[in-house]
């Protein structure tokens, strides 16, 4: 049986499939600028199935709502409390949507 896609996309949503130690930042980013460059009207990421973010995530996550952002859109980032915090204090709950999930 193959390997779980890292970062499935349906309807305008990315799933992160495994734990964010387990991707690289060069493969985070990749995906969200897939996500981004997909023209979604409303992107979304779901991190729901992640239980940290390594901070080296942080500026993939940023870059891709600043570009959002550019395109008049705006990306959605699900996530745990915890990493939505993180974020939050990071300065991406300024160029993107975060929504905490229980």
């Amino acid at each position: 049986m193959g390997e779980k896609e890292k970062f499935p996309v349906e309807a305008g949503i990315m799933r992160v499939t495994h734990e964010l130690d387990e991707v690289t930042p060069e493969e985070l980013e990749e995906a969200l600028q897939r996500l981004v460059k997909s023209g979604t009207p409303a992107p979304v990421v779901d991190l729901a199935d992640a239980s940290f973010l390594p901070t080296y995530h942080i500026g993939g996550i940023r870059s891709a709502a600043e570009e959002a952002r550019r395109d008049e859109r705006s990306l959605t980032v699900r996530a745990r409390r915890s990493i939505v915090m993180m974020l939050d204090r990071s300065g991406v709950g300024t160029v993107a949507r975060l929504k905490p999930i229980e």
